[in-house]
C-alpha cells in the first residue's frame, strides 16, 4: 500500500538482478544540490543495464519513514539523501536483508549505537578535495588577485583547517594568501571587508558547498566594482554578470556503481565511505568563453582529476 502524499514511479524494466529504491524528499526531483546529481547517476547505472531503479517521492516529511520502508520492502538496495539522515539508522534494522545507503550525510543517531549496522553505508564528499582544485585553477589565474575561501564552518571545525590547507597547497605558492569569508554565519562581517584595499582590485570567491550558492550570488552581486570572479561547487544556470571562472561537480555515478558492484559480489563495506578525487568523486568543468584556448588546455592537462571539456 503506498501511504498518501506518496507516489511510486517505477523505472524502466531490465534485464539484471539488482532492484534498487530511491527516496526522494520534499524538495522534489528538481533539487539541484543533491537529487539531481543522484538522479543523473542512477540514470546512467540503468543505461548500462546495471540496476532497474524504483523512485518514491514524498510530499511531507512525516512520510519519510513509511517511504524508506516501502522501498526496502521491494528493493536490494535503498538510497536516500540528506533529509532521510533521521530514520535511516532504525528502519536499516528493522529490514536487515535489504541494504541502505545516505548520501551526503551522517546518520543522526550514529554516534549513540552501541553496535555498527552492517547493512548501512552512508557516504559524504571531502569537501577539501574540491578546495584544492579550486586552488589549483585560481593558480592560472592570468591577473594578480586576492582570493577568498567561502565556506559555511565555523572557525574551531577541524575541516575548516583541511579546507583551507588544500586551497592554499592549490594555489601552489607561499607568496599568495587566501583569506576565508564565512557564510552564512558571520554574514554581517562580509559588509566589513574592505575590497578597495591595495592589490584587491580583483577578486575571485571559491564557494565549497552548493546548498549557499544562490544566496552568496545575491549578496556578491551588490558589491561595488564588476571585478569578481567565481568557482562554484556545482553548476549554476544563473543570467547573472558575473565571471564564472569554473565549478567543480560532485559525480555520484562512480561511488553508487561501486556500491552496486559491492552488493553483486558479496563484498559489501558498511560504514563511512568518502569521495574523493583518486576515486572519481569530482569532476571540474571550465567554460569556454573565459579562458584562452592555450591556457584551458594547459589546465585539462595538469589538473588533479577527471576533466569534461564544455562544447
Amino acid at each position: 500500500m503506498i501511504p498518501a502524499g506518496c507516489s511510486l514511479l517505477s523505472g524502466k524494466s531490465l534485464n539484471q538482478t539488482l532492484s534498487v529504491g530511491f527516496c526522494i524528499d520534499i524538495l522534489g526531483p528538481e533539487e539541484p544540490v543533491f537529487t539531481k546529481p543522484f538522479l543523473t547517476a542512477f540514470n546512467t547505472l540503468e543505461k548500462k543495464k546495471r540496476i532497474h531503479l524504483e523512485i518514491q517521492t514524498c510530499d511531507f516529511a512525516s512520510e519519510y519513514k513509511t517511504a524508506l520502508r516501502n522501498l526496502a520492502q521491494q528493493n536490494r538496495i535503498v538510497f536516500c539523501g540528506p533529509l532521510f539522515s533521521r530514520f535511516i539508522m532504525q528502519v536499516a534494522k528493522e529490514f536487515p536483508e535489504t541494504y541502505f545507503v545516505l548520501m551526503q550525510a551522517i546518520p543522526e543517531d550514529v554516534l549513540t549505537i552501541s553496535a555498527t549496522v552492517p547493512n548501512l553505508q552512508w557516504i559524504l564528499y571531502r569537501k577539501e578535495d574540491i578546495t584544492f582544485l579550486m586552488g589549483q585553477i585560481c593558480s592560472y589565474f592570468p591577473k594578480k588577485a586576492s582570493y577568498w575561501l567561502v565556506t559555511d564552518l565555523p572557525t574551531k571545525n577541524p575541516i575548516r583547517l583541511y579546507e583551507e590547507t588544500a586551497f592554499t597547497k592549490g594555489l601552489q605558492s607561499s607568496a599568495i594568501t587566501p583569506s576565508t569569508l564565512e557564510w552564512p554565519i558571520q554574514k554581517d562581517s562580509f559588509e566589513q571587508v574592505d575590497f578597495a584595499a591595495p592589490n584587491r582590485a580583483v577578486s575571485i570567491f571559491c564557494v565549497t558547498e552548493g546548498a549557499y550558492v544562490p544566496a552568496f550570488l545575491k549578496w556578491i552581486s551588490t558589491l561595488p566594482g564588476k571585478n569578481h570572479y567565481l568557482l562554484l561547487p556545482d553548476v549554476w544556470n544563473q543570467d547573472d554578470p558575473l565571471s564564472i571562472l569554473g565549478s567543480v561537480l560532485k559525480v555520484y555515478t562512480s561511488p553508487l556503481e561501486n556500491i552496486v558492484q559491492q552488493v553483486s559480489s558479496g563484498s559489501w563495506q558498511a560504514g563511512l565511505h568518502y569521495m574523493t578525487i583518486k576515486n572519481g568523486g569530482f569532476l571540474v568543468r571550465l567554460p569556454s568563453s573565459f579562458w584562452e584556448p592555450s591556457l584551458k588546455k594547459e589546465i585539462e592537462s595538469t589538473l588533479n582529476s577527471s576533466y569534461d571539456p564544455e562544447k
